[in-house]
């Protein structure tokens, strides 16, 4: 489902129905509190936190008059930086979003990536979820991308290949390779049958 906005209305957002949990996006939507009340956004996940070139500096603060519930990660879009670190806690968090926060429906601005499945479209019937979580960095496309493949893999038991396909069904996302390798290494761990808690 698609969801037009006009220039003057939440500037020029498109976006897509997505997870009934999850939304994937950039700066632009993740700094317009407006707007993401208007998305009836619950919680945040800044995967770029920091006040240098390439990070998005916001905070708890930030979303505070909004009720929003913040998370930020300040990782670096690098191959060498261990986004790993961060894949449980992060899981943990999006999920506590969507069980414990409104009723909710993933969306993804055309700017971000578009996740496709989630729990509620998994399954059949109409599951009515707490919180509606945005994942975000600076562009939409490899730090949250990860993020998001990460939580798809540890939440939904989707194995990387078909974590990276959903999330590319709608539009191209760009993890960076060191990315990739970590996702691929997660998915080795989750097969062997690795606790998620230990990773």
């Amino acid at each position: 489902m698609r969801i037009h906005f006009r220039r003057g209305n939440f500037t020029h957002y498109l976006c897509v129905v997505v997870l009934r949990t999850a939304v994937l996006d950039c700066r632009a939507s993740a700094t317009s509190k407006l707007y993401l009340h208007h998305l009836g956004v619950t919680h945040v996940v800044n995967a770029a936190e920091g006040n240098m070139p390439g990070m998005v500096d916001t905070g708890a603060h930030y979303y505070a008059d909004f009720g929003i519930v913040y998370m930020g990660l300040p990782i670096l879009d690098e191959p060498f930086y261990n986004i790993f670190q961060h894949f449980n806690a992060a899981a943990e968090f999006i999920e506590r979003g969507i069980k414990y926060g409104g009723e909710t429906e993933a969306v993804i601005s055309a700017n971000a990536f578009h996740l496709r499945v989630l729990k509620g479209l998994w399954m059949v019937g109409f599951f009515s979820f707490a919180g509606k979580v945005l994942i975000h960095c600076m562009k939409g496309k490899s730090r949250s991308a990860a993020l998001a493949v990460a939580y798809l893999m540890l939440k939904v038991g989707m194995p990387v290949s078909m974590a990276l396909q959903q999330c590319c069904r709608n539009r191209a996302i760009h993890p960076n390779e060191g990315f990739l390798h970590q996702l691929i290494h997660l998915d080795e761990c989750l097969r062997n049958g690795i606790a998620p808690s230990t990773l």
